[in-house]
């Protein structure tokens, strides 16, 4: 009876999902901490502009209408989750046959994924890098239950040096996140500190039913309801009426459709 009761006790309440960066590194937090994803911009994308300065904004041509910055899924997709920077300076040599590191502390250690485990094994296409360069990274990461982190290159900074491999971590049962690095090309690479390598997002681990047909609003005006109004919200205004959707209440009890 008081387990039921604690359990019916805990179905009621919605605490938020936690996630908990940690490191067994003294300092480490004070020098170079984790980064919230938002709080770590691409200098170029900084420096855009919402619209192009050498076009009229005042036009119903949408190729006008701005630029990248204007484009609401991109700073979304920028400001989610969390930056992991490279916690210390990294000189890489490799070569076909071999390859090397240099740090300035013996505090950190990496090293890499043979060929056999990931290079020989992909498409002859995809194959044009040098190898793969794995951290032990001094992060942890820990979620609350049912909670996972998926792991990813930081796209849009562009690095012409090395992308890390996307993947799914279940953080709540396994802390631990050492980066697969590809290093791009053979020869001298300076990594400085402070470099972003990896960008982890908290995804929450559920069954989705889905639903994928075809068909008109005549058929199923329930999936079509809203979709006119969402559609002349955005296109009735010249720059923010995607970010002013995000500002209204979904009210399902006004669609005739949800009684």
């Amino acid at each position: 009876m008081i387990k039921f009761i604690k359990e019916l006790i805990s179905s009621f309440k919605k605490d938020k999902p936690n996630i908990t960066w940690f490191t067994d590194v003294p300092g480490l937090q004070d020098v170079m901490p984790i980064i919230p994803a938002k709080q770590h911009m691409p200098e170029w994308y900084k420096q855009l502009e919402r619209k192009r300065p050498d076009r009229n904004p005042l036009t119903t041509d949408k190729v006008n209408k701005g630029t990248i910055r204007h484009c609401p899924a991109i700073p979304e997709y920028l400001s989610m989750g969390y930056v992991v920077p490279l916690w210390c300076d990294v000189w890489i040599y490799s070569d076909e046959k071999t390859w090397q590191y240099k740090i300035p502390t013996e505090r950190f250690k990496f090293t890499n994924h043979g060929n056999h485990q990931y290079k020989d094994l992909i498409p002859e296409h995809a194959k044009d890098f040098a190898f793969i360069f794995k951290p032990n990274c001094p992060w942890y990461v820990k979620t609350s239950p049912g909670w996972s982190v998926l792991q990813l290159p930081v796209y849009y900074d562009f690095n012409q040096d090395f992308h890390t491999l996307p993947g799914v971590i279940r953080s709540d049962i396994h802390n631990q996140i050492n980066q697969q690095m590809v290093i791009k090309r053979y020869g001298e690479l300076n990594l400085k500190r402070g470099t972003p390598i990896a960008q982890y997002i908290p995804i929450k681990r559920e069954f989705i039913k889905d639903f994928i047909t075809y068909t008109t609003p005549n058929h199923k005006p329930e999936l079509y309801y809203g979709v006119e109004s969402q559609r002349l919200n955005v296109q009735s205004k010249w720059f923010g009426g995607y970010n002013w959707l995000k500002t209204q209440k979904k009210d399902e009890k006004k669609c005739p459709f949800h009684k």
